[in-house]
């Protein structure tokens, strides 16, 4: 096998590719898939929690966006890390962002599956999520031109959607267009509004994503800052519009099941004819999603391959007329036949084990940060106390000589025990699945 050019991707991108990309990866319809939740934390002001939350990704946003400005290639977080504090701890940031981007695109094609397998049930499960994966697989694989093509397609159909949704919202409102209800009223509270900003900051999930497309944006520097602004800026504002509308026409936070409340809204504003619809957008939804999702990871996955912190020779790897790290592309679509034989209840096992697993990359760094310096200790002895120390000391046969209180940390001028040394660092333990 013989790669083809690794110093870095070909530039494709302008900043409209780059923003479609980003909002594809958000996909704006999740935010009628947790309303109901949402509503139910905020007592009925979902508006005022995405613009709380809207707020707090502007900031996270603009941090993005200068790191990129700063290093502009791919690999995100993994990489800013890794060029502006060390080598070892990107590589740790990019294992643990990894398990995010690697088996996301396995969620999305599961979700999606179930979306159709409940709309068409005589078709087995396992069909939808082979097609899933075939189409963005191929697309990917195609190059990055083709996938923001087809994400414009879909973005398009998808905003149609939350058109439709809104113009039925407010004409079953009728007059009245304008409250300032839902967006304060005497049962909210800022607690209240605040959890519900926490639920709410989930649908802003991939707009970080655009950062894997710095080597294939022209002028990156300029470009991805404003991409990333404008990603989140257009995402909250898509959620603003859609939840101000949806508590319009459902005012409060009662509903059959909070967790379909948007069919059930969607039901009420335009009988099934439009739920038909608005499923269709869903599905649309998911599989953009999907598209720039595996897009992202595998960009992810080439930085680590060039940087040889994966296999370089399998990771780094360019196809030569595509352009596509195409080995990685592939590599995701596999790992997702694994949705197969899993189901939802199971990938939130897996989300668990994904935290659990950043507990223990961060369990390193903090020991390092308890380790006293090494100027801690007692002073210098002199050259007396010095000739004192070497002499043996007497014991009796049934004397037992107890040991300092270094002796277990392995530092012989620590005064705190059981504390590790910069220089004296503990020996590194083996963790198996059982812890």
């Amino acid at each position: 096998m013989t790669a083809t050019r690794t110093g870095s991707l070909t530039p494709h991108l302008h900043l409209r590719g780059v923003v479609l990309f980003g909002l594809a990866y958000m996909a704006p319809l999740i935010v009628l898939g947790t309303y109901g939740i949402v509503a139910d934390t905020t007592a009925g002001t979902v508006p005022t929690a995405y613009i709380l939350a809207t707020v707090a990704m502007l900031f996270t946003a603009a941090s993005y966006g200068r790191m990129a400005a700063a290093y502009p290639v791919a690999g995100s977080a993994y990489t800013y890390v890794r060029k502006s504090i060390d080598s070892r701890v990107g590589f740790l940031v990019g294992w643990a962002v990894l398990l995010d981007y690697f088996f996301l695109p396995m969620v999305i094609w599961l979700i999606g599956a179930a979306y159709m397998s409940a709309q068409f049930p005589s078709v087995p499960s396992w069909v939808w999520v082979l097609g899933f994966i075939v189409l963005t697989t191929v697309l990917n694989v195609l190059g990055i031109r083709v996938a923001v093509t087809a994400n414009f397609l879909l973005m398009a159909f998808q905003l149609l959607v939350i058109l439709f949704f809104v113009i039925l919202s407010l004409r079953q409102v009728g007059t009245g267009l304008f409250s300032t209800v839902p967006f304060y009223h005497n049962g909210s509270s800022f607690g209240g509004i605040s959890a519900g900003a926490a639920v709410a900051a989930y649908s802003f999930l991939g707009f970080d994503a655009v950062t894997t497309l710095t080597e294939e944006t022209f002028e990156p520097r300029k470009t991805i800052p404003r991409a990333i602004l404008l990603t989140a800026l257009l995402g909250g504002v898509l959620f603003v519009i859609l939840a101000y509308a949806t508590q319009l026409v459902h005012p409060g936070a009662t509903f059959h099941d909070e967790s379909s409340a948007a069919f059930e809204i969607a039901t009420d504003i335009a009988a099934t004819s439009f739920a038909a619809v608005f499923l269709a957008g869903l599905m649309v939804a998911q599989f953009a999603s999907g598209i720039a999702a595996q897009a992202g990871a595998s960009r992810l996955m080439y930085a680590m391959g060039r940087d040889g912190v994966l296999p370089k020779r399998f990771f780094g790897y360019l196809q030569p007329k595509l352009e596509t790290p195409v080995f990685g592309i592939v590599l995701i679509g596999l790992v997702g036949l694994g949705a197969l034989a899993l189901d939802v209840t199971t990938l939130h096992v897996v989300h668990q084990l994904r935290r659990l697993h950043r507990l223990h990359l961060r369990q390193p760094l903090r020991d390092r940060a308890l380790a006293p310096p090494a100027r801690l200790g007692p002073p210098e002895p002199g050259r007396a106390d010095r000739r004192r120390r070497r002499r043996p000391l007497a014991a009796g046969p049934t004397s037992t000589a107890s040991p300092s209180p270094s002796a277990s940390s392995g530092c012989p001028r620590c005064l705190l025990p059981d504390l590790p040394h910069p220089r004296f660092p503990p020996p590194a333990t083996e963790v198996t699945f059982e812890d």
